[in-house]
C-alpha cells in the first residue's frame, strides 16, 4: 500500500497555534463568502485547539446570529467576555444577541451599563442601540397597546390559560397521567392526536399566515409561502431518490425554521397591532375601508351564489336566468366601468395578468376610454410588455393630449424601452407644456435621464472604447448580419451557398463552443447578475435552471408540465428584459468603474487575484500528479483513467497560460504517465487467469489481457423459473447510454484539442470505448488515426498502445493474418521505446499468433483432405451403381 500524503501544514510540521489561526482565517473567509455553515465548522475546529480565543468566539457568535442560532451566539459572546471583559466589541455582540433573543429589558440594562463604561466612539454605539430599544418599547407597550387590549380583553384569559398549559410539564410518570385521563396506560409511545379544524378555521389560519408575512416581509411573503409548500412537495422530495431526498427535506425544514425565527424577532420588535395602526393611523378611515371591503366581498358572494344556482339549473335542464346586470338592465357603459374597476382592483393586488384581461374587456366595450388605456399601460409596464404599454399610452394621449399623467406614462414607457433621446425630448416638451405641481414630475425625470447619459456616454466610455476598439468592427458586423433578412427565396440562398436547395425546412446547426468559452459565458452571466441584482442573482440562476429541471417538469404530468414550462420561460424572459433596462441605464463598464475608480488600485487587485489563482493552480497540479503516480503504483488503472479524464476534461482544459504557464509540460507528464500505466498491464502477470491453468490454456487473448469468460460480468445468474433473473427485452441499457455520453464528450473535446499528444490520448480512448462495445471496425479506424497523430508529436508510447488496440480487434475476430502484420509493426515501435519488457511481450504475442496461424493452416489442410476423400468416395460409389444398372438391363434383354 502506498502511504497517503498528509495535509500541507502537517507536512511542514506547523504548531497547534499556527493551525488554529489558519482555521480561524478560513472561518472568516467563508463568512465573507456567506458560506456560514462551513465557517461555523472552521470556528469549531479553531476553538478545539484553543478554547480561550476571544476572537474566534466573537466570530462564531456573529456567524451563529446570521444563521438564527441566537442562544449559541449569546453563549459564545459571554464566554469571550470572561476572557476579555473590557472589549467593547464583545459587549456590543452580547447586547445584539440579547436584542435578537427579544430580551429587551436585559438588553437595555446591558446597554446602559456599557454606555457609562466606555467613552467616545465606543459609547456612541451603545447609545444608538439604546435609541432603537426605546423605539421598540414604544411600539410594543406604547399608545397602540391599549386599543388592542380593549378589543381582545375577552380572550386574554383563554390565551394565557392555553400558554400556561403548553408550558406545564407533568412530573408524574406517563402511566399515571394516562390512567387519570382514562386512556390506555400500557403505551410507552403515545400516538399523536390529529387536531381536527373546521374549514373556516383552516381558511382563517391560512389568511392570518399570509397577512402576517405580508406585513413583515412585504413582497417576499410569496417566497415564504413557496418555501413552506416545498417541505411536503413530492416533486422535490422524490421517494426514489434515497440520498438527495433526506438532505433536501432537512435543508428545506432548516431554512423554514430560520425564516420563522427571524419573523418572531420582527414581530417582537413591532407587533402586528402597531404595524396595522402605522399603516392607517386614523381609526375612522380604517373602519370605513374595512366596511367597504366587507360590502365588496358580500356583493361578490352574491354574484357567486347566483352563478352556482344558474349552473345547477343548467344541469337540471331548467330555464337559465340571465346575468345580474342584464336582469337589472345595466348599460354597456356601466358594465365597462365595472370591468375597469375590477382591473384596478387586481392591479392593487399585484395579480397583473388578471387585471390586463379585465382592461381588455373594458376596452372592447369602449375603445376610446383614456383611463382604461392609461391603467393598462401601467399594468403592461409592470409585466415587462413595454412596447404595448407605449402604444396604449400614445392612444390615451391622442384622446387627451393635455393630460399630465398620460404624458408622464408615455415618457416612462420610452424610458423603459431604453429610448433615452426620445424620452428626453418628450420630457422637455412637457416641461414647457405644463406648470405648477404637474411640471415637477417631468423635471425630476429629466434629472434621472441626464444622469443616465452621464453613466453611459460619460467619462467611463473612453477607457472602454480604447480597451475594446479592436473588436468593435466584428461586433457591429455580427449585429448587422443578425438584423439583415434576405428577401430572396430559400432555394436561391442555398444554391448560392453550395447547399442542397430542395430542403424546405433547414436543420438547425448546433453552435459548438469550447469548454473555456462555456466557462467564460457562465462566469460572465454570474458577474452580470451579481452587479445588477446583488444577492438576488442566485434566484435568477435558480429560475434559469428550473426551465429544464426534470424534477419540476415531470413528463408524466400532462397538464401541469406545459403550464409550468410556459410560466418559468415567461418569468425568465421578464427578468432578462428588466436586466437589459438596468444595463442600458448604467452599463457594465460604468458599474465596474464606480466600484473602483482608481485604475491603478483596480489593476493591482486584478494582478493579485491572478497571482493567487496561479499559485492555487500550481498546488492543484502537484496534487494531481501525486495522485496519478499513486494510482499507477497501486495498479488501479480503471480508476486512474477515470481520474485523468475528469481532471483534464473539467479542470485543466479551462486554464489559460496566464494562470498555468507550464500547461504543455503538465499535459505531457499526465498523458505519458497514463500511457505508462497502460503498458504496465502488459508487462505484469495477468490477474484474469490462475496459475494452475498452466501454459496449455494460454492464447493470444490472454496475453493481450482480453477477458474470455462471458459470464464473469453477469451480476445475476440466470435461473430457470425465477423471473427476477430474467433480462427484459425492453429494459434500459445503461451501459450503452454511458458509452454514448462518454463518446460524445471525447469527440467534443477532440474538436478543441490543441496539442497532438492530447489528440493521441482522446483518439486512443475513443478506440478503447469502441473496443469495449465490440465495435471492432470503428476501433481499428480510430486507432489508425491515433497512430498518424502520434507521428506528429513523436510519441512512440501512444503509437504502441494504439497498435495494440488494433491487434486486440483482430485477435477477437480471429484474423490471425492481419494480427501478424500488426504485431510486426508493434515490434518495431517497442524496439524504438528501448523497453525489453515490451519487446518480450510482443515477441510472446507473435509466437502465440504464429502457433494459432499454423494451427489454422493445419486445420484448413485437414479439412480440404477430408473434403477430397469424401468427393472421391462419392464418385466411386456412383460408378458402381451405374455398372450394376447396366448389367441388369443386359440380362433383361436376352431371349428366353
Amino acid at each position: 500500500m502506498i502511504e497517503v500524503p498528509v495535509l500541507p501544514w502537517e507536512k511542514i510540521d506547523w504548531s497547534d497555534e499556527r493551525v488554529q489561526k489558519i482555521y480561524l482565517d478560513w472561518g472568516v473567509f467563508n463568512t465573507h463568502k456567506q458560506q456560514l455553515d462551513i465557517a461555523a465548522n472552521y470556528y469549531d475546529k479553531s476553538l478545539e485547539l484553543k478554547a480561550d480565543d476571544a476572537r474566534a468566539l466573537v466570530y462564531r457568535s456573529l456567524c451563529k446570529r446570521d444563521i438564527a442560532q441566537t442562544e449559541g451566539a449569546l453563549e459564545d459572546a459571554l464566554a469571550a467576555l470572561e476572557i476579555e471583559p473590557q472589549n467593547a466589541i464583545i459587549n456590543q455582540e452580547i447586547c445584539q444577541a440579547l436584542h435578537e433573543l427579544n430580551q429587551f429589558e436585559n438588553c437595555k440594562l446591558e446597554l446602559h451599563n456599557n454606555s457609562r463604561k466606555y467613552i467616545g466612539r465606543k459609547a456612541s454605539r451603545f447609545i444608538n442601540k439604546l435609541i432603537v430599544i426605546d423605539e421598540n418599547f414604544n411600539d410594543t407597550v406604547g399608545d397602540t397597546l391599549s386599543p388592542f387590549i380593549l378589543r381582545n380583553e375577552k380572550i386574554f384569559a383563554d390565551v394565557l390559560a392555553f400558554l400556561e398549559r403548553e408550558k406545564y410539564v407533568d412530573p408524574r410518570p406517563l402511566w399515571k397521567v394516562l390512567n387519570e385521563l382514562g386512556k390506555c396506560d400500557v403505551l410507552s409511545i403515545l400516538e399523536k392526536e390529529e387536531v381536527l379544524l373546521s374549514p373556516r378555521e383552516v381558511a382563517r389560519r391560512e389568511r392570518a399566515f399570509r397577512v402576517f408575512n405580508q406585513i413583515y416581509y412585504n413582497k417576499s411573503w410569496i417566497d415564504v409561502l413557496f418555501l413552506k409548500s416545498l417541505r411536503e412537495n413530492p416533486n422535490l422530495l422524490l421517494p426514489q431518490n434515497k440520498v438527495s431526498t433526506p438532505f433536501l427535506r432537512n435543508l428545506v425544514n432548516t431554512k423554514y425554521d430560520v425564516v420563522k425565527k427571524f419573523l418572531k424577532m420582527l414581530q417582537a420588535r413591532s407587533p402586528v397591532y402597531t404595524e396595522q395602526l402605522r399603516k392607517c393611523p386614523n381609526r375612522k378611515i380604517w373602519e370605513a375601508q374595512r366596511q367597504k371591503h366587507l360590502n365588496h366581498i358580500q356583493y361578490q358572494t352574491r354574484r357567486n351564489m347566483l352563478t352556482i344556482l344558474r349552473t345547477i339549473r343548467i344541469r337540471l335542464m331548467q330555464e337559465v336566468p340571465v346575468l345580474p346586470w342584464e336582469k337589472i338592465a345595466w348599460s354597456d357603459e356601466h358594465v365597462q366601468l365595472i370591468y375597469r374597476d375590477w382591473g384596478l382592483f387586481y392591479t392593487h393586488k399585484q395579480q397583473l395578468d388578471i387585471a390586463a384581461k379585465y382592461y381588455d374587456k373594458s376596452l372592447e366595450l369602449k375603445n376610446d376610454d383614456s383611463r382604461a388605456l392609461y391603467f393598462r399601460s401601467q399594468c403592461k409596464r409592470n409585466i415587462a410588455q413595454t412596447q404595448g404599454a407605449l402604444e396604449d399610452g400614445l392612444a390615451a394621449g391622442a384622446i387627451e393630449p393635455n393630460n399630465a399623467p398620460i404624458n408622464l406614462e408615455i415618457c416612462d414607457a420610452l424610458y423603459e424601452l431604453n429610448q433615452f433621446e426620445n424620452c428626453k425630448v418628450e420630457l422637455h416638451d412637457n416641461t414647457h407644456k405644463f406648470y405648477g405641481k404637474k411640471v415637477s414630475a417631468f423635471q425630476n425625470r429629466l434629472i434621472v435621464v441626464d444622469e443616465n447619459f452621464k453613466d453611459s456616454i460619460g467619462e467611463t466610455l473612453g477607457p472602454f472604447i480604447l480597451r475594446n476598439e479592436k473588436i468593435f468592427a466584428k461586433v457591429l458586423e455580427q449585429l448587422e448580419k443578425e438584423k439583415y433578412v434576405d428577401p430572396r427565396p430559400l432555394w436561391k440562398i442555398l444554391r448560392e451557398q453550395g447547399k442542397c436547395d430542395v430542403l424546405s425546412i433547414l436543420e438547425k446547426e448546433e453552435l459548438l463552443l469550447s469548454p473555456r468559452e462555456i466557462a467564460r459565458r457562465e462566469r460572465a452571466f454570474k458577474v452580470f447578475n451579481q452587479i445588477y441584482y446583488n444577492k438576488s442573482w442566485i434566484d435568477v440562476l435558480f429560475l434559469k435552471d428550473l426551465r429544464d429541471n426534470g424534477n419540476l417538469l415531470l413528463p408524466q404530468c400532462k397538464v401541469s408540465t406545459p403550464f409550468l414550462r410556459h410560466l418559468t420561460n415567461t418569468k425568465y424572459d421578464v427578468l432578462k428584459k428588466f436586466l437589459k433596462m438596468l444595463q442600458a441605464r448604467s452599463p457594465l463598464y460604468n458599474e465596474q468603474m464606480r466600484k473602483c475608480p482608481d485604475k491603478e488600485v483596480w489593476e493591482k487587485h486584478r494582478q493579485a487575484h491572478l497571482n493567487h489563482i496561479q499559485y492555487q493552480t500550481r498546488r492543484n497540479m502537484l496534487t494531481i500528479l501525486r495522485t496519478i503516480r499513486q494510482l499507477r503504483a497501486m495498479g488501479q488503472i480503471a480508476k486512474l483513467s477515470k481520474y485523468v479524464e475528469e481532471v483534464m476534461g473539467d479542470y485543466v482544459v479551462l486554464k489559460t497560460h496566464r494562470v498555468m504557464p507550464w500547461k504543455f509540460e503538465f499535459l505531457n507528464e499526465v498523458y505519458n504517465t497514463l500511457a505508462l500505466a497502460y503498458t504496465d498491464r502488459y508487462v505484469k502477470p495477468y490477474e484474469g487467469s490462475s496459475v494452475t491453468e498452466g501454459k496449455k490454456n494460454t492464447n493470444l487473448l490472454h496475453l493481450l489481457r482480453i477477458p474470455t469468460d462471458k459470464n464473469k460480468d453477469r451480476s445475476v445468474t440466470f435461473v430457470f423459473g425465477d423471473k427476477s433473473t430474467y433480462t427484459e427485452p425492453d429494459a434500459t441499457d445503461y451501459t450503452m447510454i454511458a458509452y454514448k455520453k462518454y463518446l460524445a464528450r471525447l469527440e467534443k473535446r477532440i474538436h478543441f484539442a490543441k496539442y497532438s499528444i492530447e489528440k493521441c490520448y482522446l483518439l486512443h480512448e475513443i478506440a478503447r470505448s469502441h473496443l469495449g462495445q465490440s465495435r471492432f471496425d470503428e476501433c481499428c479506424s480510430v486507432a489508425r488515426k491515433a497512430i498518424e497523430e502520434s507521428k506528429n508529436c513523436n510519441s512512440n508510447i501512444w503509437r504502441f498502445l494504439s497498435t495494440i488496440l488494433i491487434c486486440k480487434s483482430h485477435a477477437v475476430l480471429h484474423k490471425v493474418e492481419r494480427a501478424k502484420e500488426i504485431l510486426d509493426e508493434a515490434l518495431i515501435v517497442a524496439n524504438s521505446l528501448n523497453s525489453p519488457a515490451l519487446v518480450t511481450f510482443v515477441e510472446n504475442c507473435r509466437l502465440m499468433n504464429e502457433a494459432e496461424l499454423s494451427l489454422k493452416k493445419r486445420t484448413q489442410s485437414m479439412e480440404s483432405v477430408r473434403r477430397r476423400k469424401s468427393k472421391i468416395s462419392l464418385e466411386s460409389r456412383n460408378s458402381q451403381l451405374s455398372q450394376q444398372s447396366n448389367e441388369t438391363n443386359e440380362s433383361s434383354n436376352e431371349p428366353i
